[in-house]
């Protein structure tokens, strides 16, 4: 039996130890990012995440890192200010009695005011299971700008051609 234990943290190890090796060869590969780099990088994650909808530029998800990126390229390649933000939370209903502390984790994450927040959606389901994560799950926070029409056209342009120079 303690073999086996024994084992299995050696297989943990080797595979972190695996994963950290990889890791940094990704990153070396990644290297210095221009600022080109970053543009097409903004263009692509609302490509493939970012609503083309209703005329509006909005982008929904859970991940900290994709927000971030998100408004900073908003801010660095459409001139958006905090101000033009709006944001939105989509929650599961379990999370209701808690909805104050999840906003007030993406205004800090995001640096925007609570103010800014509309109404959250909270989401119905039938499972009433409260998960082992229930205190760290803070949702899909969605992140709109306003008065987005045109910037709405011309990202939907830039992805056009971004199409067409990968298809050519």
């Amino acid at each position: 039996m303690r073999g086996s234990l024994i084992a299995a943290e050696n297989k943990i190890k080797e595979r972190l130890c695996r994963m950290s090796t990889f890791m940094k060869i990704g990153a070396r590969k990644v290297g210095k990012l221009s600022k080109r780099d970053l543009f097409i990088a903004g263009l692509a994650l609302y490509w493939a995440e970012g609503s083309k909808k209703n005329r509006r530029v909005e982008l929904i998800n859970s991940d900290p890192a994709i927000i971030k990126i998100w408004i900073s390229w908003l801010k660095a390649f459409t001139k958006m200010n905090d101000r033009d933000l709006t944001l939105c939370v989509g929650i599961n209903e379990i999370h209701r009695p808690r909805i104050g502390k999840v906003q007030k984790y993406w205004s800090h994450l995001t640096g925007i005011r609570e103010s800014q927040f509309r109404s959250p959606s909270f989401k119905k389901v039938r499972n009433r299971k409260v998960y082992d994560n229930y205190d760290s799950h803070f949702g899909s926070l969605c992140v709109r700008t306003r008065k987005s029409t045109n910037l709405n056209y011309e990202i939907l342009g830039q992805i056009a051609k971004l199409g067409m120079e990968a298809g050519s």
